[in-house]
C-alpha cells in the first residue's frame, strides 16, 4: 500500500460517511436485536416446553408414589384391623370360658342347693287343699267351742 494516495476528505464527505456507518451500524443493531429476541424466544419457549415435560413427568411420578403409598398403608391397616380382631375374639372367648366356668363352679353348686331346699320344703310342705280343709276343720271346731264355753258358764251359773 506504499505508492497509493488517498485524497483528503472534506468535512462534508466525513460527515456523510459518518451518516452511512452509523445508518448501517443502527440497522445491524436492529438485526441483531431481532435476532436475539428471537432466539431468547424460542429459547424460552423450549425451557418452558421441557418445564412442563419435566412437571408432567414429576406429577406423574408423585402421583403414582403417592398411590403405591396408600396401597402400601391400606394392606398395612388391613393387616392390623385382622390381628385386632383375632385378638378381640380370643379375648371375648376367654373371658366366655372364665365366665362360664364361675358360672359352673359358683353359681350352679348354689342353685342346686336352693333347688334341693325347695324340694325339701315342697315335700314337708302341706298340699293346699289338705291346707284349706284344715282352715275349714278349725273354723268348726271354734264355733263348737265357743258354744261349749258358753254351754259351760250358763251350766256354772245354773249351779
Amino acid at each position: 500500500m506504499r505508492g497509493v494516495v488517498f485524497p483528503m476528505l472534506e468535512k462534508q464527505d466525513l460527515q456523510a460517511i459518518q451518516t452511512m456507518i452509523d445508518t448501517s451500524v443502527s440497522a445491524s443493531e436492529e438485526r441483531m436485536s431481532a435476532k436475539m429476541d428471537a432466539a431468547i424466544s424460542a429459547s424460552e419457549d423450549r425451557m418452558s416446553a421441557k418445564m412442563d415435560s419435566l412437571e408432567d413427568r414429576m406429577t406423574k411420578r408423585i402421583d403414582e408414589a403417592v398411590s403405591a403409598s396408600e396401597e402400601r398403608m391400606s394392606a398395612k391397616m388391613d393387616s392390623l384391623e385382622d390381628r385386632m380382631t383375632k385378638r378381640i375374639d380370643e379375648a371375648v372367648s376367654a373371658s366366655e370360658n372364665r365366665l362360664l366356668a364361675y358360672i359352673e363352679n359358683a353359681v350352679m353348686p348354689n342353685f342346686k342347693l336352693l333347688a334341693e331346699g325347695q324340694q325339701t320344703i315342697l315335700e314337708t310342705m302341706a298340699r293346699k287343699d289338705r291346707v284349706e280343709a284344715l282352715e275349714d276343720e278349725v273354723v268348726f271346731l271354734k264355733s263348737v267351742v265357743s258354744n261349749l264355753v258358753q254351754d259351760v258358764a250358763e251350766l256354772k251359773k245354773a249351779q
